[in-house]
């Protein structure tokens, strides 16, 4: 390597010239004196930079990604995937990060595709469950309205009969026909009523009405001149028999009219019998056809009984014609009221238990006689009415009911008693075993 010279003198000139060459051997022998390497060239310099170019291009190649893919066949090849052109390693990095390459997967033999799932708010997925579930209790509605249908057939909307008392005002009134549901708001009847001036011109006396109807057409029925009508008065427990008489004693039907009345109703309403379908109570009817109108106004009232308390049918979860039966036999046991739901609760334990229910009221009715005494001879008759003797119901009931031996039948109380008596003094005696109905048959019966 040439070396300048300065301005100085020879010795100067000299002096550093011998300085540059002890440099340069100790720089040609980095190992001490014995190392026998030589002083690197431009040349070499020049070789060592293409070298370096070189690796550098061959680590460039090979920075290329091999990821295995599928082939339709199902075998793996390698796929080589190439970076894009020369950029900074931030630039690459931060491009990698934001948009990052999705590879393909072999399918691993197996393995359980992953499902997807829809998540929706709170809200919208608490209101799908409200309306699921409305829709669901409209149905279990509609299937037990259809049961409880089926299961009370004989109860009929066709008829419902109001009793207005004399001095009932228009307000009374109107609280009577809701009741009934002839009208749905009794406010707004009794508004009608008033702003038309019919509140002082309506009149008493016992009406049927078809089903709910228009407030003109009940306030014209309310109003009609009433002509030719008699007030029938019908006793709880009278039989159809009984009722027949007593409508005959009147002169409003021929004798077997009332009977023919009844059975007919019974016949069309295909009822298994006709005994005890018919609510007693006062009624009004006309003189053209009495008894016609007196069945199916009585009929009409105890099926609009039943009708108003369906849910207690359903609880009871016993045939109609069961429940007909027993509030007919309660009601020739007792004319008391308080009495009247022990009573059937009574009737209800021996039914379940297979017990006879020795009801002597319903061979009275079987052999006519509700006030004689009975004989021993009686009480072996082979009626299917002598409870004494055959278990369950009678066949049918065994005369009119009032309303409150027909709600004992539906209502029956809890009690402990099985056995029950009336003394001399017509006090009921009830009793939870057979020993203590024998005391009491024997203290108080003799």
């Amino acid at each position: 390597m040439e070396r300048p010279h300065s301005s100085g003198n020879a010795s100067e000139v000299q002096t550093k010239q011998a300085r540059y060459k002890e440099i340069e051997r100790h720089i040609a022998e980095p190992h001490g004196p014995s190392a026998t390497s030589r002083v690197p060239t431009r040349d070499d310099a020049v070789k060592k930079v293409g070298q370096q170019k070189e690796l550098k291009k061959q680590k460039e190649q090979a920075s290329g990604k091999v990821v295995a893919t599928v082939a339709k066949d199902g075998s793996v090849k390698p796929k080589k995937i190439t970076s894009s052109p020369a950029k900074s390693k931030s630039t690459v990095r931060t491009k990698q990060t934001e948009t990052p390459k999705k590879s393909k997967k072999p399918h691993k033999k197996n393995q359980k595709p992953k499902t997807s799932s829809i998540q929706l708010p709170v809200k919208t997925f608490v209101a799908l469950v409200l309306v699921i579930a409305v829709l669901l209790g409209s149905f279990i509605a509609q299937t037990y309205l259809a049961n409880r249908k089926s299961q009370t057939s004989q109860i009929s909307d066709t008829l419902y009969v109001v009793t207005i008392q004399p001095g009932m005002n228009a307000h009374q009134i109107a609280r009577s026909l809701q009741l009934a549901k002839v009208v749905s708001s009794a406010r707004d009847f009794e508004r009608f009523v008033r702003a038309n001036g019919y509140d002082t011109r309506l009149k008493s006396g016992t009406f049927d009405f078809k089903g709910p109807r228009e407030f003109e057409d009940i306030v014209n029925m309310l109003v009609a001149k009433q002509t030719d009508v008699r007030n029938v008065k019908v006793y709880d427990g009278y039989t159809i028999a009984e009722i027949d008489s007593l409508v005959a004693k009147m002169k409003l039907a021929d004798e077997h009219e009332f009977v023919e009345a009844a059975e007919h109703i019974a016949s069309a309403s295909r009822l298994p019998f006709a005994e005890g379908w018919f609510l007693s109570g006062d009624y009004s009817v006309s003189t053209s056809q009495p008894a016609m109108e007196l069945a199916q106004k009585m009929h009409s009232a105890l099926l609009s009984v039943l009708q108003a308390h369906a849910a207690a049918i359903e609880n009871l979860d016993r045939p109609l014609i069961d429940i007909i039966r027993v509030a007919s036999l309660v009601q020739r046991e007792t004319q008391n009221p308080e009495e009247m739901p022990h009573i059937a609760a009574i009737i209800y334990k021996r039914l379940d238990a297979n017990w006879k229910l020795g009801i002597d009221a319903s061979l009275r009715y079987a052999l006519n006689r509700f006030s004689d005494v009975l004989s021993e001879a009686d009480f072996q008759s082979n009626s299917p009415f002598n409870t004494r003797k055959f278990e369950g119901l009678p066949p049918s009931g065994i005369g009119s009911v009032g309303i409150q031996a027909l709600l004992s039948a539906l209502y029956p109380a809890e009690n402990d008693w099985w056995f029950y008596l009336h003394d001399s003094d017509k006090r009921i005696r009830y009793a939870s075993t057979l020993p203590e109905h024998e005391l009491n048959r024997a203290r108080y019966l003799q």
